[in-house]
């Protein structure tokens, strides 16, 4: 009998002994792993804040950090838009930092804070301030957050709010959520507009909407006539697109003439496609 329970004692610690090895190797694996992606994350090309207009740059987290970079572009304020909690940004007071806390998840309701964005945006850049707008990587959340600005300050569509910030920065890339939360925010525009100008002089308020779109005519001159919108400019319109044919022409050929064809490929075409649909909604 107790020869059998020696055996049972044994096997059970023999099992226990796996298990942990395995639980081990199991942990050292996913810490390989977590270095990988980390040394991968660290490789990448590092695009450094990108110049969208006078006094608006898009970033990362690594910008935000970045204590030559601020001084250098005069950073004066901060949109920050992650889901990490502590301090970023160590050389602006916390005053000058809008935080939106939200996860690069299509489910996110990221249109929520569009106004909020526009307005803090805008205010700095009526002060000849300039704002850094970054999340973590500079990729979705702050691309999303910059696009619904251009969309309500400069009249543009949001395709051409894209293909715009692609055009300076071409890791720019929004998840699928937040550009059908774009889409249904670029009908709306002239509501949205209505609410920016009862915030601030309409003299003011115009006059740094013709500088933006004068800078945009001399980078965007294949899609952005603002004054004369035609046939081959069909990115830009007072009216939200009716059509997937309004959304694919002119766009997508831009963006093939800037050599990025992979922005508009055939996941994006069909992406464009279903937000017709739900436009019409």
């Amino acid at each position: 009998m107790r020869h059998k329970l020696l055996i049972i004692t044994i096997r059970e610690i023999s099992r226990d002994r796996i298990n942990s090895m395995q639980n081990a190797e199991q942990i050292s694996q996913q810490k390989e792993r977590n270095v990988k992606k980390l040394l991968e994350w660290k490789g990448r090309n590092w695009y450094g804040m990108t110049k969208i207009l006078p006094y608006l740059y898009l970033g990362g987290l690594r910008d935000a950090n970045d204590v030559e970079q601020l001084r250098e572009k005069q950073i004066d304020y901060m949109v920050s838009i992650h889901e990490l909690s502590g301090r970023i940004g160590n050389t602006l007071d916390d005053r000058n930092i809008l935080h939106i806390h939200i996860a690069d998840v299509p489910e996110a309701n990221i249109s929520e804070y569009f106004m909020e964005t526009t307005t803090f945006i805008h205010r700095a850049r009526l002060a000849k301030k300039s704002v850094l707008v970054h999340c973590i990587a500079g990729v979705s959340r702050s691309v999303c957050i910059i696009a619904a600005y251009l969309i309500i300050v400069c009249d543009m569509s949001y395709a051409a709010a894209l293909a715009y910030i692609v055009n300076k920065r071409p890791c720019a890339n929004p998840n699928f959520g937040f550009r059908m939360q774009l889409a249904k925010y670029a009908g709306k525009r002239s509501f949205s507009e209505i609410m920016m100008r009862n915030q601030f002089d309409n003299e003011a308020f115009d006059e740094l909407k013709a500088n933006d779109k004068k800078m945009l005519l001399l980078n965007f001159p294949a899609n952005f006539p603002p004054d004369a919108p035609n046939e081959s400019a069909v990115c830009v319109d007072t009216k939200p697109p009716s059509s997937n044919t309004f959304l694919k022409k002119g766009c997508v050929e831009y963006m093939k003439r800037q050599n990025n064809p992979e922005f508009f490929n055939d996941a994006n075409i069909s992406f464009i496609d279903q937000t017709d649909s739900f436009l019409r909604q």
